[in-house]
């Protein structure tokens, strides 16, 4: 699992570029959702990574849910991966996402 949260967030350009990133945050959300703290650091660093390489604009809905669904999890694991993601974006979404 460590080696796929590693991975996906270098998959940008082989799942159609910054427009078809949205696609590599799901299986990631999953990830940070694991008990392994390590590959919950990994997936929010992939996670980082696409955030960086992809427009903030074009993925904003999709984050925030992903930040939402996180945090009111039941498990404490995705509440900490959630509280680890809001630092990333929060100065470049809309007041509306």
């Amino acid at each position: 699992m460590f080696a796929l949260a590693e991975n996906l967030g270098k998959l940008i350009s082989q799942v159609g570029g910054s427009t078809k990133a949205k696609f590599l945050l799901k299986p990631l959300e999953q990830l940070c959702a694991v008990e392994d703290a390590a590959v919950r650091a990994k997936a929010v660093e992939s996670i980082k990574n696409i955030l960086v390489d992809a427009n903030l604009k074009e993925l904003e809905s999709e984050v925030c849910g992903m930040v939402k669904r996180l945090y009111e999890a039941e498990w404490t694991t995705s509440k900490n991966s959630a509280i680890l993601l809001i630092p990333l974006f929060y100065s470049g979404v809309s007041a509306t996402g």
